[in-house]
């Protein structure tokens, strides 16, 4: 109660000032920030000298202010780093497609190899021709079998061109049985 607390004056100094505001404050909202203050804050404050804008409103207005900033900046960093992670997503769904083409691509290109390889080899078989031109490598029975054919006569020689890749053959000494 007003009795029991001390008259405010210019003798007083800073720190007792300061302790007389913390005593009346019986809600702990003007503790903030006392360090800045300077004796004219104390007086304003504690109903004596000039009325002007207390220091505490001072300081709530500039932590106002850096609230308002901190949030700001805070709100900044959460959109950039939502738009990096949404570049990062997009750079990492393009990486999938592209695996996933790739993909695609190497599994056609595969069956058209498995077709061709097929095809050669059920001309061979079917033909008994061996291209010589031909980049598949031969089977062994038909190494053996070319072995055979080349101690014929050329004019006998059933090897004469692949029903495949239609490369005309020429007589091939240096076919070996593998």
């Amino acid at each position: 109660d007003e009795a029991t607390l001390p008259r405010v004056s210019n003798a007083m100094t800073i720190a007792e000032l300061k302790v007389e505001l913390k005593a009346r404050d019986t809600t702990g909202k003007f503790t903030k920030g006392l360090s800045s203050w300077s004796k004219g804050d104390f007086m304003c404050e504690l109903g004596q000298g000039t009325p002007r804008l207390s220091a505490v409103a001072e300081y709530r207005c500039v932590e106002e202010l850096r609230d308002l900033v901190k949030r700001q900046k805070c709100a900044v960093e959460r959109e950039r780093q939502r738009v990096l992670r949404e570049q990062e997503e997009e750079r990492r769904r393009k990486r999938e497609e592209e695996q996933e083409e790739m993909r695609r691509q190497e599994i056609e290109r595969q069956r058209e190899e498995d077709a061709r390889l097929a095809k050669h080899e059920e001309g061979l078989h079917t033909h008994t021709s061996l291209c010589h031109g031909c980049p598949l490598a031969p089977t062994r029975e038909l190494l053996i079998r070319a072995n055979e054919y080349r101690r014929m006569p050329r004019d006998e020689n059933p090897l004469t061109s692949c029903d495949v890749c239609n490369v005309e053959k020429e007589y091939n000494p240096k076919v070996k049985i593998v």
